[in-house]
């Protein structure tokens, strides 16, 4: 039995070992992957074993399919200000002043319209 005040710790079902590092290393235990510090189980059925890589390996394609569609959004978005900024600030009908910053722990502006 697993030490009850770690709630991390999963003890395999086949050989008892206890492992206290996640589901993630438990799987590879089971897949028999020597990855991240995981020994493979020896008494693990076949069957267990390819279900277990079986689901790693769905877990690769979600996390990497992610990652695609990430990059592809990133890729889409233009931080370059360049063009068209001069005509954003010609239709902000705010300025901001910086009165004092000494003295508070704040700055204090003061908006004026510039259509005055």
């Amino acid at each position: 039995m697993p030490d009850p005040n770690r709630t991390y710790a999963l003890q395999c079902n086949f050989c008892n070992k206890i492992l206290t590092s996640g589901v993630t290393r438990m799987k590879f235990h089971l897949a028999g992957i020597k990855k991240y510090n995981a020994a493979p189980c020896q008494k693990v059925p076949q069957d267990v074993k390819e279900e277990m890589k079986v689901l790693l390996l769905k877990s690769n394609d979600a996390k990497d399919k992610k990652i695609t569609e990430v990059e592809k959004l990133r890729s889409s978005v233009n931080i370059d200000h360049s063009e068209g900024e001069h005509e954003s600030d010609e239709d902000s009908d705010n300025d901001v002043m910086i009165l004092s910053t000494s003295g508070t722990s704040r700055s204090q502006a003061l908006w004026t319209s510039s259509a005055r």
